[in-house]
């Protein structure tokens, strides 16, 4: 047991143990807080440069950051401190991916390994024309312009059109 004045001084303890009653009693799956937790907790101890931050946390941390912005991302990763790595951090991962997408062009054998390597055996596929106020922008990765209406032929849209 904990002793009472403890507690009472670090009211965090009496936090900890509900949850880890919580996580014990529970048939719920909580790795990924669990994961959270230590490493936000491993990181506080240690100077500011030099986080670490686990491959999970760094997958929690870019579906968060596509999902919900970067303002959602920037508000919590700066009042949970040590959460979540910087967004220049994201970016730089975000880019050095292999997974690089050219308007107008559907990878069809990089779908087909995720779907294998993911046992998934049913996809979607969904134009986005959401755009309210229309940008162009220069995509140097391709060498292209995104942004304009892409041209189709015969149902089949036109690669590369605005290069």
């Amino acid at each position: 047991t904990v002793p009472e004045g403890l507690i009472e001084k670090l009211p965090f303890i009496r936090t900890l143990i509900t949850y880890s009653s919580l996580v014990v009693n529970s048939k719920a799956d909580f790795t990924l807080l669990n994961t959270l937790f230590s490493n936000m907790l491993r990181n506080l101890s240690i100077a500011d440069k030099c986080f670490h931050y686990e491959p999970i946390v760094r997958q929690f941390a870019t579906a968060l950051y596509v999902l919900r912005g970067r303002r959602i991302y920037e508000f919590l990763r700066l009042n949970i401190p040590s959460l979540l790595p910087s967004v220049q951090i994201l970016q730089a991962a975000i880019s050095a991916a292999e997974n690089n997408l050219t308007e107008g062009k559907f990878n069809y054998e990089g779908a087909c390994n995720y779907f294998n390597s993911s046992r998934v055996t049913l996809g979607f596929i969904a134009e986005d024309a959401t755009a309210v106020i229309p940008k162009i922008t220069y995509d140097t990765t391709s060498d292209t312009f995104i942004g304009f209406v892409a041209q189709s032929q015969k149902y089949l849209l036109v690669k590369r059109k605005y290069n």
